[in-house]
């Protein structure tokens, strides 16, 4: 036993074993007394707390159905046992094996690209498909595995992330008819300003939408209801299809990354890993209705039981090579079986009523049953450990967003019921219509303000980067009609850029390498000239390029490829051949920004110090700075009016990072934009006054708009909608140099069109 003591006016702590009886002693200082005063009794011995008696003989046996080789080990690889209990896939390092569950017979291999070798996560589409996704490639990939397409990939069967590049969980219904997709997003936010959408798997269209902090997400059996867990402790059931709030709690926040660690099927026991009310970190059984905290489990994140069956009656945990079976009400332990791995040589059936095996040292694979109930309830139930938490309320996070097409309600559901009436959602700006559409082939298109649509010098050619198709498209901005396009560059966009100077076309691929084209016919021009940068290491490592609007200076940046030691940039006078500029450059890939007025006079530079500076051309000499304190590798710009006087700008301004439209010359805060806005691709009107934004909001089953905003009051004068096919991803908008026309790119539905910033007259 231990005991701790403190002085007075602090409390005693006593620990018994067993379950871990908590004893509180006060002392409070007392009158003053004679020298030898009378002994006082002991405190009475604190009664111990019941605990469950040990069952004589388990109910529940592990029986081996059958073993088979897997493959080689590979540390890192998934196992998985389908819900249905019909098929095991194993990763083997170069693919995934898919097993029949019942007899072992490998019946399929799923490789090839967006297959990882090793990580990512499977999850089976129903029983005939199963999803593959890695964080290294953009989209999930679909794949057979019955019948004689077993193992085939389905083409064009990708469900589009709310971020390009950034998903973090996806999750699917039983049945395979609803997906979540959450993300993170790349260029930071507070908490809970990521984005999630609700998809329909056969349509792939978005059937609700809303914002979170990365972390667990599961449905009920049923797909009618979602759990959606996050680490700063918020803990929310959501209405499927729509994403409508239907109940939840909210815990302190305990930076847990994956708070859900399994749940029953219809969501009424939750193994949850975290610290709820007056508790500490660790894995807590909680009612799935309420939050209430029935028992806890383990002080240690790690550790402890992992899987709940689905009838939410027994608890499931692999340690040290065993697996032991416990009651979930009492802890009672109904069956243990030594099954020689643990972690993620582990998989367990939804219904608790299988475990799959595979050996670390050979990769043999093993199926056990387990044959068993657990026995009807004869032991008292625990007293929970934390009292019932406030719910929170139905519109605490806004609104529930409208269903899209003609789904079905969601079914009885054992919740508390809303006692506020949702505030019906603001009108939406008045709709902008598109003076020309044209198609545009933009392929793989990541979301960054170098592959906005862009207007030559004079307005008159509109240029638009092809991503990962490797061309450079044209069209003459007056009407649509398409311009002989360039070659480009291809394979990866991720370093790519246009720059449109003088009569010209600059752009550059992954490679670094820059081509130059004649703006109207297409035709090779002479190169440009770039400053040469002093770093070590390949010359295409996290560079950045930029031209003047004439082509007089051009800019070089980038990183250094060895930790510790800062990288360059410089600004070069290509009429002299003399750099002009020379500083550090910290920014990482994908950050910072140097942009040249239209004069030609000055330059801004953000480089990832921390700070933003003008500088004079051609002297170099330092104009002003503002920003920051310290590095802030990932700052960067969206968009720069013409004189300097407005910048959307990402980075540290206050106490966290953050998109504002700030004053170019003092870095003062003009319009700060918070979601559901998304600027990382916002752009100004060449004055300053006017802003067009991508925007999240689900409006007539289109997810992504346009919004035009006037910067000085935020009033919204006007919105750009996709077609409806061209709604599941973010468009890219762009100002016309005389401040009339906003072209904007859809990514989704390869499109590309030009509006009017105002409603016109009809």
């Amino acid at each position: 036993m231990l005991i701790l003591l403190a002085v007075l006016g602090s409390a005693m702590l006593v620990c018994g074993g067993g379950v871990g009886a908590l004893v509180f002693f006060a002392f409070q200082p007392g009158p003053q007394v004679a020298e030898h005063p009378p002994e006082e009794p002991p405190p009475p011995a604190p009664e111990p707390v019941p605990q469950p008696e040990p069952l004589t003989t388990k109910p529940i046996t592990f029986e081996k159905r059958w073993t088979t080789p897997g493959g080689p080990p590979v540390k890192g690889a998934f196992l998985l046992l389908s819900d249905d209990g019909k098929r095991l896939f194993a990763q083997d390092g170069g693919g995934v094996r898919v097993f029949d569950a019942n007899t072992g017979t490998q019946t399929a291999r799923i490789a090839g690209t967006g297959v990882p070798p090793v990580g990512g996560e499977l999850l089976p589409i129903g029983t005939e498909r199963v999803m593959v996704t890695t964080p290294t490639y953009p989209f999930p990939v679909v794949f057979h595995v019955t019948g004689t397409q077993a193992g085939e990939l389905l083409p064009r069967q990708m469900l589009p992330p709310p971020v390009p590049r950034s998903v973090t969980k996806f999750a699917l219904s039983p049945d395979g008819r609803h997906a979540f997709v959450g993300s993170k997003n790349p260029s930071g936010g507070p908490p809970g300003s990521n984005m999630f959408r609700l998809f329909d798997t056969a349509s792939a269209q978005t059937i609700g939408a809303g914002f979170w902090e990365p972390g667990s997400a599961k449905f009920t059996a049923d797909g009618t209801r979602l759990f959606v867990a996050e680490p700063m402790g918020r803990c929310r059931w959501l209405k499927v299809p729509g994403g409508a709030l239907d109940g939840g709690w909210q815990y302190p926040d305990a930076r847990v990354p994956t708070p859900l660690l399994s749940m029953s099927a219809d969501g009424g026991v939750i193994l949850y890993a975290g610290a709820p009310v007056g508790l500490d970190r660790g894995r807590y059984v909680l009612d799935g209705k309420t939050g209430q905290v029935l028992r806890r489990l383990s002080f240690d994140l790690a550790s402890g039981p992992s899987h709940v069956s689905a009838d939410g009656r027994r608890l499931i945990e692999v340690r040290d090579g065993t697996a032991i079976v416990t009651d979930t009400r009492t802890g009672i332990e109904l069956g243990r079986e030594k099954v020689g791995a643990d972690g993620e040589n582990v998989a367990v059936r939804a219904d608790g009523r299988a475990v799959a095996v595979r050996d670390p040292t050979d990769g043999e694979l093993s199926v056990f049953t387990l044959k068993g109930d657990p026995p009807a309830a004869s032991s008292p139930l625990p007293t929970p450990l934390s009292p019932v938490p406030d719910a929170l309320p139905p519109n605490a996070f806004g609104g529930p967003f409208p269903q899209a097409g003609p789904f079905p309600q969601a079914g009885p559901f054992p919740m508390p019921p809303p006692t506020i009436t949702p505030t019906p959602r603001p009108a939406p700006p008045p709709a902008l219509k598109a003076r020309w559409t044209a198609p545009a082939d933009v392929g793989q298109l990541a979301l960054r303000p170098e592959f906005a649509p862009t207007f030559t010098r004079d307005g008159a050619i509109l240029l638009q980067h092809g991503g990962t198709t490797g061309l450079i498209l044209a069209y003459d901005s007056a009407d649509g009609t398409p311009l002989p396009g360039y070659a480009g560059h291809p394979g990866s966009e991720s370093l790519g850029w246009v720059a449109p100077f003088a009569d010209r076309v600059a752009s550059s691929g992954k490679d670094g390498n820059v081509k130059v084209w004649m703006a109207r016919t297409g035709a090779p021009a002479s190169d440009l000239v770039f400053p040469q940068l002093s770093i070590p290491g390949k010359q295409t490592y996290a560079s950045y390029k930029a031209v003047s609007p004439t082509g007089r200076y051009t800019a070089h940046g980038r990183q250094s490829p060895m930790s510790g030691t800062a990288g360059q940039f410089r600004v070069m006078d290509t009429t002299t051949g003399k750099d002009v500029i020379e500083g550090n450059w910290l920014a990482s890939s994908g950050s910072g920004h140097i942009s040249f007025t239209p004069d030609e006079l000055r330059v801004f530079v953000v480089n990832g110090t921390g700070k933003a500076a003008w500088y004079k051309l051609p002297s170099g000499e330092k104009d002003l700075e503002w920003g920051g304190k310290g590095p802030q590798p990932t700052n960067s710009v969206a968009s720069v009016s013409a004189d300097g006087g407005r910048v959307v700008f990402y980075g540290k301004l206050t106490s966290s990072l953050e998109t504002n439209v700030v004053d170019g010359r003092t870095g003062e805060i003009v319009r700060p934009l918070r979601a559901p806005y998304q600027p990382a691709v916002a752009s100004l009107s060449p004055d300053g006054s006017l802003l067009a934004v991508p925007i999240s909001e689900l409006r007539d089953g289109v997810q992504w708009h346009v919004d035009v905003l006037e910067v000085a009051s935020g009033k919204k004068l006007g919105r750009i909608s996709p077609p409806r096919e061209g709604g599941s991803d973010q468009p890219i908008p762009r100002f016309s140099p005389d401040g009339k026309s906003i072209a904007v790119t859809f990514r989704a539905a390869r499109q590309i069109a030009l509006y009017a910033p105002r409603p016109e007259p009809p």
